[in-house]
């Protein structure tokens, strides 16, 4: 079900560091409004620096911002993920590590990204004082996708404060369906195990921090 580079309609929205993170996710959803969500592709801003201060870029984007970024397109629909990267972030070893380490997490993911996100998203409940992001929406935004008995979780701080939250996934609106068949989940980049409690995952996330989270129905 992959698409040819030339159906794609590719949304460039680069906000490191005056803009919300969502203004990409939000312009994913309007976009998707007229050509539906199978035919957006995202790039993720890799550019930044003293010449590009005067355009409103002066600084390279940390890796949870560019991982922030690309899983958050993920999330809203998008089926190719692309870098919009000038030489100046392969000029230092700090900019060569950070794409690094933002490829190998989508790496991680790569075998799920050809499958298409489930209609109803998990619902996230946030529990901490900073909880919204600046259009008043959860700063966690979530996704998933199913495959056969296995299910992958994304989920992603908007904002750059640290935030706590409750991920739910439910069927037409109903809380816990779907997570109540699973006893724990696996965070992929930490490999830590979260148990799922009440058919909810209660996680905390730094400042434009992204977790994966993989799991079994039983």
């Amino acid at each position: 079900d992959y698409l040819d580079a030339s159906d794609f309609f590719m949304m460039d929205q680069y906000p490191v560091p005056h803009m919300p993170m969502t203004w990409l996710s939000d312009a994913m959803d309007q976009a998707a409004l007229a050509v539906g969500r199978n035919r957006l592709a995202s790039v993720i801003q890799s550019f930044g620096g003293e010449k590009w201060a005067n355009a409103g870029w002066p600084r390279l984007p940390t890796a949870e911002e560019m991982t922030c970024l690309a899983f958050l397109s993920l999330i809203h629909g998008s089926r190719a993920v692309f870098f919009f990267t000038y030489s100046e972030i392969g000029e230092t070893e700090q900019g060569r590590e950070r794409l690094h380490l933002v490829v190998q997490r989508l790496n991680r993911v790569s075998p799920w990204l050809p499958e298409k996100n489930i209609a109803q998203p998990p619902e996230v409940e946030m529990i901490s004082r900073y909880r919204a992001d600046p259009s008043g929406n959860p700063a966690i935004r979530c996704g998933a996708k199913k495959r056969g008995n296995e299910i992958l979780i994304m989920a992603v701080n908007t904002i750059g404060t640290h935030v706590q939250g409750i991920i739910r996934l439910g069927e037409a609106g109903s809380k816990g369906a779907g997570l109540n068949r699973i006893a724990e989940v696996r965070e992929i980049f930490s490999d830590t195990f979260y148990p799922v409690t009440d058919a909810g995952i209660h996680l905390k996330l730094k400042p434009y921090e992204t977790a994966v989270f993989l799991g079994n129905f039983s």
